[in-house]
């Protein structure tokens, strides 16, 4: 018993402890894997989904600077006197007055366009084959320049662009070793010109820099070859290699942006001028952020696990004392015959427990006792009462010993012979065993014989109609005595004083699984309140009238048989009859049970 106990008291302990833990920890674990669920995804796609917006934002502002160098070309084709002196001008050696006239207009605009924006290095105008280009407008012979370099790429260009750029290095003077880096577009007229506008590429370089909108982000401009063009401070730090393979990695870019190794990839390109902007910033950087809050919710989570523990064991242990010493106290009176051990300097909820449950084991030992005493006399009284019990056998055989006497007395048969033999077929059926089914056809049989006998005490007052499909309903099996206490309820209460004839019709259908059953009269009714009374009769355990013992039977073994849809429902109007329905599951077949005399 000792075992037992310190086994029962350390299952205890471990089950509470776990329990504790559990309400302590599953509250935090829902919301530290809220956290980090909400951090990994919504705030890293958020910081994603910004950095893509960012960069859209400074590509966009990359090409509307491009997209203004197109201002010389919008000047020329939009005056049609400038673009037909441009032809003389390039290709004649004397040209017109009038042609030098818009030469001169020409000149002026693109000399406000160079003081205007800082970042042009100069402007060319030029035709393959003409002997003439206009630089900066002043025009001079296309042999004399030093720059050469734009005139190739305009002879080696696909014919069929109209814009291009190009990286290129400019030298304005014969002595200069290395030259300007610049950044030259090159754009077509409708009529074959070719406008160059070189930009300083130091300027893009700064301008990458100055949109950069995170610390060590890498940015640069390749051209459809993968070349770069120009390239911020933070990207001239990376490897040629690296950016070979990221230019190579951002063509199969399906989305906007993507981590790649140590760097999360942005790119976009630029469809009018054949261009892919790139970025690059380090994961490191971007996701700084969320690993900050994931670190902080792990830390948290951690010790509040910790405290969790602590706070559980704790509760634990103070339980674990509070059932130990009742658990004692009751090993104390098992093994002492009751002594009764109580600690009363207790006050707690534990010391009422214990009180309680004390005084109940007393109360419970006092109650078998008492029990038992009960059992033996009750056992002393069926042993009394089996040895003045009647045998069955003798009640149908002395029925049989009526039937030979009023034969003898009669010299043939008689209506009391016949009355004898149906009240002996009645009570051998009704003392059958009853936990076996019968075949319908059988309870119908015995329902038949039951009205027979009631016609003979109260004459052809009332008459039952039977409506059902014998074929199809004979053979299944259903509780015995279901029909019996629902004619004799019509009998007793529907019959009116007066004489006239009552009908009782009984309809059994099938439909599905069941038997559709409905006991109807056009009786006297049922008054309200007594429908009432006998509705919540048989829906509770209580049977409110001693005459309505034989519905609640018949409505308790329906239930007990089938199941809780097949309960009695009663409805009756006062004057007008009363109806009984319920249904019986339909279960496999069973033989008919015989009726014969033992």
């Amino acid at each position: 018993m000792q075992k037992n106990s310190h086994t029962m008291s350390r299952r205890f302990f471990v089950t509470s402890f776990e329990r504790y833990l559990l309400l302590l920890l599953v509250p935090m674990l829902l919301f530290s894997s809220l956290i980090i669920w909400i951090v990994k995804g919504r705030v890293t796609s958020l910081i994603e989904d910004n950095t893509q917006s960012l960069f859209s934002l400074s590509s966009l502002s990359l090409e509307d600077l491009f997209d203004e160098m197109l201002q010389t070309k919008i000047f020329i084709e939009s005056k049609a006197d400038v673009h037909i002196s441009l032809f003389q001008v390039l290709d004649e050696d004397n040209p017109s007055t009038e042609a030098l006239a818009s030469l001169e207009q020409l000149s002026r605009y693109q000399a406000t366009i160079l003081n205007s924006k800082y970042y042009i290095h100069s402007l060319y105008i030029g035709k393959t084959g003409a002997p003439y280009v206009i630089v900066n407008g002043e025009r001079k012979k296309e042999k004399e320049m030093i720059d050469q370099g734009w005139y190739e790429s305009i002879a080696s260009h696909d014919k069929k662009l109209n814009t291009w750029i190009e990286a290129r290095t400019i030298k304005q003077y014969t002595f200069e070793e290395k030259g300007v880096p610049v950044i030259s577009i090159y754009q077509k007229t409708m009529y074959n010109e070719v406008i160059v506008v070189n930009l300083y590429q130091n300027y893009f370089s700064t301008l990458l820099d100055s949109i950069a909108h995170v610390g060590k982000e890498a940015l640069w401009v390749s051209d459809g070859k993968g070349k770069i063009l120009f390239e911020n401070r933070d990207s001239s730090l990376l490897s040629d290699s690296l950016k070979a393979s990221t230019y190579t990695q951002s063509l199969a870019l399906k989305t906007k942006g993507m981590k790649r190794g140590d760097y999360y990839l942005t790119s976009l390109k630029m469809e009018k001028y054949d261009l892919r902007f790139i970025s690059l910033i380090p994961n490191k950087l971007i996701y700084a952020t969320p690993q900050i809050l994931l670190n902080v919710t792990l830390f948290v989570a951690i010790i509040t696990t910790i405290l969790s523990m602590l706070l559980a064991l704790m509760f634990t242990r103070k339980n674990y004392l509070q059932v130990s010493k009742i658990v004692t106290i009751f090993e104390k009176n098992l093994q002492e015959k009751m002594l009764l051990d109580l600690d009363r300097k207790g006050s707690n909820a534990y010391f009422y427990i214990l009180e309680s449950a004390t005084k109940m084991f007393v109360n419970n030992a006092t109650l078998k006792a008492e029990l038992a005493e009960h059992q033996y006399e009750l056992l002393s009284a069926k042993f009394a009462a089996l040895q003045y019990q009647i045998n069955p056998h003798f009640i149908f055989n002395t029925l049989q010993a009526i039937d030979l006497e009023i034969l003898k007395a009669t010299g043939k048969p008689v209506q009391a012979n016949k009355i004898v033999s149906q009240f002996a077929n009645i009570m051998r059926y009704s003392l059958g065993n009853p936990t076996t089914l019968v075949p319908l056809r059988q309870e119908i049989t015995m329902a038949r014989t039951y009205i027979a006998m009631n016609q003979y005490r109260i004459g052809n007052r009332f008459q039952v109609i039977w409506d059902y499909e014998e074929e199809e309903c004979d053979e299944i099996p259903v509780i015995r005595l279901i029909f019996q206490p629902l004619i004799e309820n019509a009998i007793s209460h529907a019959l009116p004083p007066e004489e006239r004839l009552t009908l009782v019709r009984i309809r059994i259908h099938k439909r599905g699984q069941y038997l559709q059953v409905s006991v109807v009269d056009n009786g006297l009714g049922i008054p309200a309140d007594r429908l009432a009374a006998l509705r919540e009769g048989l829906e509770s355990n209580t049977t409110p009238q001693e005459k309505q013992v034989g519905l609640k039977n018949v409505n308790n073994r329906l239930i007990l048989q089938y199941d809780e849809t097949c309960h009695l429902k009663v409805y009756s109007i006062l004057g007008h009859g009363t109806g009984i329905f319920f249904r019986i599951g339909i279960g496999t077949e069973v033989p008919t049970e015989s009726l014969s005399s033992d």
